[in-house]
């Protein structure tokens, strides 16, 4: 008859002590990843550490390309490309689509941009703001006999 011997180590962890912020007491031998806790205040997140961790952090100052951080959807963490043409578009940068369609795609009535580059005007666009009599532009509702500085 073969006996085993097993052998149990007991690890207390005191108030407040967790698996992230004292791996020394919680789980003696492990690292941080791979331990099946996702600990953010450790700089896990799912760029980090994607075995522990399945969402990401915005505002962590981590700029997670791999989990789908980008300057647009993260722009905490994610400095913008400064220059139109580089394939990103970057609204918090100013990039829209009248100044850098290249990025963005075309600007159309109704993005919440006035481009006058297109022609976009107020006589007939609300992202430009509404025509009135003596903005320099005869607009439908604007006659020479009510508008005649527009109109003329």
């Amino acid at each position: 008859m073969t006996r085993f011997l097993h052998l149990s180590i007991l690890v207390f962890a005191a108030a407040g002590e967790d698996t992230c912020n004292c791996p020394a007491d919680c789980r003696p031998g492990e690292g941080f990843c791979r331990n099946g806790t996702c600990c953010p205040e450790t700089g896990e997140d799912l760029c980090t550490c994607p075995a522990d961790c399945d969402t990401l952090t915005c505002g962590d100052g981590l700029c997670c390309s791999a989990g789908g951080e980008t300057a647009a959807s993260c722009p905490s963490d994610c400095a913008c490309p400064d220059a139109c043409g580089d394939g990103v578009c970057c609204g918090v940068a100013g990039e829209n689509g009248c100044d850098c369609p290249a990025d963005c795609g075309a600007g159309y009535c109704g993005d919440s941009v006035c481009c006058s580059a297109s022609g976009e005007t107020v006589c007939y666009c609300m992202d430009c703001g509404y025509g009135y009599c003596g903005d320099g532009l005869c607009c439908m509702g604007e006659s020479l006999g009510g508008c005649p500085e527009d109109c003329l």
